[in-house]
């Protein structure tokens, strides 16, 4: 799926006469995979499952579209199908700012494993299929203010549940705005300073309300030529309101984190790899609450022939505070690719996922995915 930090990336490349008028986008995903799901009592279940993501999407100027139904299957459940629409437009008023906007819809049944999920890194409340109704509008800007200091700005809604009444009593309703605000200076040739300034809120049908501010400072510099590093400390306070409780509910977050950016050489396809490292607080939208986690996130990338890529990343997480302390979520994926021509590339991959609170269980899974595009030109939709 497409974010608004990609769409603003594509702002200057989506340009009228940049590289044509219109450009299309084609890819279909099949993996066959294995759920195994642990009750109560300690007993695992174990369910064949196959999943099948078509894709198509086009650009007409500065303007994107696409359309990616899923379709699930899984013994022992009727074939699930999830529509999913978005729309695009990116813009780049001169050479300094880019701005963007996007709008994200989704309807129909799946499941909410990380398989099947944008964010894999959310502890879900259930492993069975549900019928959900999701909607998404964000926009946001990226600019410089001077030759020294820039600024970037990002707005959104977000709107999403269960679309009938058993599949709320599981994914409640909810609905709530999240925006950040981050000034950039450019210290020195090699520092930049960042500071920056995010919230956001979600509210359920019942009157439950939960929001989270955070304020952090970053400082990114160069280790050595081929290694980078990113180090932010900052605060949060959570928010929680019901009409159950007596007062609002205040807490305190700590946030702090490390990123490395590795990459050995300039040429296309050299080695390169991050890992990041994070204790923060995180805005559970399941939930409705705000909460404390940590996070390990890792990624590898390397193209050893001509056309061939080998790629790789990992993540864990687990919560340390609230309700869902204790929580651990983990997923690791491998793929080769291989750019058949100008404009298609075929790629094989195995994956796998694990969960232990609040429901249990474990996936893995092999997947073949086959896209296609406009020759010469950068697909900007993600998988």
């Amino acid at each position: 799926m497409t974010s608004l930090a990609l769409v603003l990336a594509m702002a200057g490349a989506a340009a009228p006469g940049a590289s044509g008028l219109f450009d299309w986008d084609a890819a279909v995903r099949a993996e066959a995979r294995n759920r195994s799901t642990r009750d109560a009592e300690g007993k695992w279940t174990n369910r064949p499952e196959f999943q099948l993501d078509p894709r198509i999407g086009m650009r007409l100027g500065s303007v994107w579209l696409s359309y990616s139904p899923r379709i699930l299957q899984g013994d022992g459940w009727p074939p699930a199908l999830l529509h999913r629409g978005e729309l695009a437009a990116a813009l780049a008023p001169n050479a300094n700012w880019r701005l963007g906007a996007l709008q994200r819809v989704s309807y129909g049944t799946t499941d909410l494993s990380p398989f099947s999920q944008t964010d894999a890194t959310t502890p879900v409340p259930t492993a069975t299929p549900l019928s959900l109704l999701t909607s998404e509008t964000a926009a946001g800007a990226d600019g410089a203010l001077s030759p020294r200091f820039g600024t970037t700005v990002r707005l959104s809604w977000l709107s999403s549940g269960g679309a009938d009444a058993a599949a709320q009593r599981l994914v409640p309703r909810q609905n709530g705005p999240s925006a950040s605000f981050a000034l950039r200076w450019d210290a020195s040739r090699e520092n930049v300073l960042t500071t920056g300034l995010a919230g956001g809120s979600t509210a359920m049908e019942a009157g439950r309300r939960a929001s989270l501010a955070t304020l952090f400072q970053a400082l990114d510099r160069p280790l050595r030529a081929d290694l980078r590093m990113r180090a932010e400390l900052g605060v949060a306070s959570g928010f929680l309101s019901d009409p159950a409780m007596p007062a609002l509910d205040v807490s305190a977050l700590p946030l702090a984190a490390t990123y490395f950016s590795y990459r050995a050489g300039t040429e296309p396809g050299s080695p390169q790899a991050t890992l990041g490292l994070r204790a923060a607080p995180f805005l559970d939208r399941y939930e409705g609450a705000a909460y404390e986690r940590m996070e390990v996130a890792a990624s590898a990338g390397w193209s050893p022939a001509r056309r061939f890529d080998l790629r790789a990343r990992g993540f864990w997480g687990l919560v340390v505070t609230g309700a869902q302390a204790g929580a651990s979520l983990s997923s690791a994926e491998a793929e080769t690719a291989w750019q058949g021509g100008p404009a298609w590339s075929l790629s094989f991959g195995l994956r796998a996922a694990r969960q232990d609170k609040p429901v249990s269980f474990v996936q893995w899974g092999a997947f073949v995915s086959f896209s296609a595009t406009t020759p010469r030109r950068e697909s900007p939709w993600g998988s």
